[in-house]
């Protein structure tokens, strides 16, 4: 007759394999790639951006009207980068959650970012110019000449 066979039990912890004991593996460490840096990263920049579309773009004081504050999306400008960071955050959610996604999608990210970076340089640009353009017209007759030689 057969007699049934046991299953090898591992040895107790601190003492070497014996015989028929098994030998467990060492546990493996992390890779860094499946960190996914560059994923939240993304994530991150594409929230600023949308959040950062709500938020005030510029501000404007003047002595008898007061202060007046303007945000991205009085404009077509701040539609436009919310929309611009909605792609971000949407490629990185798909590449977070381990989607496959087609190669069009990371290339509308990079194209989405390339765009808020363009729209980001171009308005404070643009801004700085109206702040010197306004600082001349709203000097006095004179003072102007004396200001900015």
């Amino acid at each position: 007759m057969a007699q049934p066979s046991t299953p090898p039990v591992p040895p107790p912890p601190n003492q070497p394999p014996s015989g028929d004991q098994p030998v467990e593996a060492p546990a493996a460490a992390v890779p860094t790639a499946a960190r996914p840096v560059r994923e939240w990263t993304v994530l991150g920049a594409g929230i600023a951006a949308v959040i950062g579309s709500f938020m005030p773009w510029g501000k404007v004081s003047a002595p008898i009207l007061g202060t007046v504050t303007v945000s991205g999306v009085d404009g077509s400008d701040g539609w436009i980068t919310a929309g611009l960071g909605l792609v971000l955050v949407v490629y990185a959610g798909m590449s977070l959650r381990g989607q496959r996604t087609p190669m069009a999608v990371p290339v509308l990210a990079v194209l989405a970012a390339l765009g808020l970076l363009g729209v980001g340089v171009w308005k404070i640009v643009d801004l700085q110019a109206t702040e010197v353009i306004s600082t001349r017209v709203a000097a006095p007759i004179g003072a102007t000449r004396a200001l900015h030689p």
